[in-house]
């Protein structure tokens, strides 16, 4: 990706959650009695989620069977992990020979739910619980080339956090769960490195698929790696968390802002980069005190406070400086009201009247700079850098398909800088 001062940064819909993890050696068989879970039951139920562009299911070639059910440890619905065999819904006018390889055939998956009067669905964060078909698409699954066994040291497990969805105020995270199949039979499973508290494991008949609920984050430890242990006290990787260079260093949320329609918050982390600068990654929304995507029809939180890829430079072209005061970049996306089922909106609120999504801003600029000015096609508005990277996000309703946007910094002996871009680009 080039380096310039402003990049486009889509939203992107994910489909599983992000593997990362915390050591944890888990005892079995024993249930936590946590105390400090807040619990969500079923407040409502609803058909089953409908298709979304932006999501892509499979077609399950097998009838799913449930593997395993355990305890909420909040005393909510049973968690569940369901099995079936199925081949992915491909891209129509697509040739097969410009799709991965990784998305043909059969594959063999399984999937995290919640069980509601016998039926395998999921409970939103408002309290709403939905039906969900094998493979459809706003199921969190795993899957792997069908008939094939599971490799020594495979990921094929995947960390969860999900989320609440209050009608005001901000999502907390719920559950964090870490959940998949094991190559062994499963007695016990260790997540390091040490940096979250005592999980509770189940397993299924044959000892090799599991959940194992942690105590519930929003950011998730960095450099993670999930070992199922068995019989013999041997070791077998089921999860590692990817290294996102050039930070190798846990990241932390640097500065906040509202979100235009009264969703989730928006955040900006920053890590501290390997030649001192302040690292920055995408804006997000803010869950705890992690920076992510919130699926805004699932509630399931994928944390990305860690990936910070833009480094400003000490020396060279693109180093910050008076005249190029800010590393900024924006990005373009829905906001809680855009999303259907699981939204604002179906919880009975009313959403602002402005053009759906939100166009975001964040950075971090030079410490000699004590506000700055955001001039939009739409409206203007200043904000105030915070804490000691100088972070800032600003949030503006609806997108700018076209004109001109200009940052203005203003220091403190009264001096200004301006950079700007052509949003032209944006649709």
């Amino acid at each position: 990706m080039p380096r310039r001062s402003l990049r486009l940064l889509a939203v992107l819909s994910v489909l599983v959650g992000i593997a990362a993890g915390a050591v944890v050696a888990v005892a079995v068989p024993r249930h936590a009695k946590t105390t400090n879970i807040p619990k969500l039951a079923v407040l409502r139920t609803a058909a089953p989620y409908p298709e979304v562009s932006w999501q892509h299911g499979m077609h399950a070639t097998t009838r799913p069977r449930i593997l395993l059910t355990a305890p909420d440890p909040a005393g909510g619905p049973d968690w569940a992990l369901r099995a079936f065999s199925g081949t992915n819904i491909l891209p129509k006018g697509v040739p097969l020979s410009h799709i991965g390889r990784e998305l043909l055939g059969v594959k063999d998956c399984v999937e995290l739910g919640r069980i509601h009067h016998g039926t395998f669905g999921w409970l939103d964060g408002g309290g709403t619980f939905r039906p969900v078909p094998a493979g459809h698409q706003a199921g969190s699954r795993n899957c792997r080339p069908h008939g094939k066994p599971l490799p020594e040291d495979h990921d094929s497990a995947v960390w969860t956090t999900w989320a609440s969805h209050p009608e005001y105020g901000e999502p907390q995270p719920l559950a964090t769960v870490v959940w998949g199949t094991a190559p062994v039979a499963v007695k016990a499973i260790n997540i390091s490195p040490r940096s979250v508290g005592t999980a509770d494991l189940h397993r299924s008949a044959d000892r090799r698929a599991f959940i194992a609920f942690l105590a519930p984050q929003g950011a998730l430890p960095r450099a993670t790696t999930a070992y199922a242990v068995d019989d013999q006290g041997h070791q077998h990787r089921v999860l590692r968390t990817m290294q996102f260079r050039p930070t190798l260093a846990q990241g932390r949320l640097a500065a906040r802002a509202p979100d235009p329609d009264g969703g989730a918050p928006w955040g900006m982390a920053v890590v501290r980069g390997p030649q001192g600068t302040w690292c920055t990654g995408n804006a997000g929304r803010v869950v705890g005190d992690g920076v992510g995507q919130l699926d805004p029809r699932t509630d399931v939180f994928f944390d990305q406070s860690s990936f910070a890829y833009n480094c400003p430079a000490l020396t060279g072209r693109f180093k910050m400086s008076h005249n190029h005061p800010l590393v900024y970049g924006f990005s373009a996306g829905v906001t809680v009201d855009d999303t259907g089922p699981g939204s604002a909106r179906d919880h009975g609120r009313i959403a602002l009247r402005h053009d759906p999504g939100a166009t975001v801003f964040s950075g971090v600029a030079l410490p000699g700079v004590v506000s700055i000015t955001v001039i939009a096609p739409t409206q203007t508005r200043t904000i105030r850098p915070s804490g000691p990277s100088h972070a800032f996000v600003i949030a503006f309703p609806g997108s700018f398909p076209s004109g001109r946007i200009q940052l203005v910094s203003h220091f403190a002996d009264g001096t200004t800088a301006t950079q700007g871009d052509h949003t032209d680009d944006l649709s």
